[in-house]
């Protein structure tokens, strides 16, 4: 079995969601964005500590549309730019490539120290 995840770091609709769910309301804020990359830590960790070869790929594509909190685009898979986007080096679609080969691999995870 390959389980592949990929996220930004600060997701602008997953931050809006974390809000909502802490009482907040619908919004976008640095609160917001915080406490969302602080609960993709804890995912990442799990993931890294529970399942063997997983693999992981976090970037940092800003949202352009959202202009507080640092917020990042919510997701890569179905846009126009999964093909060429690359982060640290790393492309996207190569880290899906290799993962499928069975080339496991971790990407961006200093961005959730960020």
């Amino acid at each position: 079995m390959k389980i592949a995840y990929d996220a930004t770091y600060r997701d602008a609709l997953l931050s809006q969601c974390q809000n909502y769910s802490d009482g907040k309301g619908m919004v976008f804020d640095q609160e917001g964005g915080d406490h969302f990359q602080q609960v993709l830590k804890h995912l990442v960790t799990s993931l890294m500590e529970e399942i063997p070869n997983v693999s992981i790929y976090i970037f940092n594509k800003t949202n352009d549309e959202v202009k507080v909190g640092n917020l990042t685009d919510h997701t890569i898979i179905c846009t126009e730019w999964a093909l060429e986007y690359s982060y640290d080096g790393h492309r996207f679609i190569d880290w899906v490539y290799d993962t499928v080969c069975g080339k496991p691999s971790l990407v961006g995870l200093a961005l959730l120290d960020k």
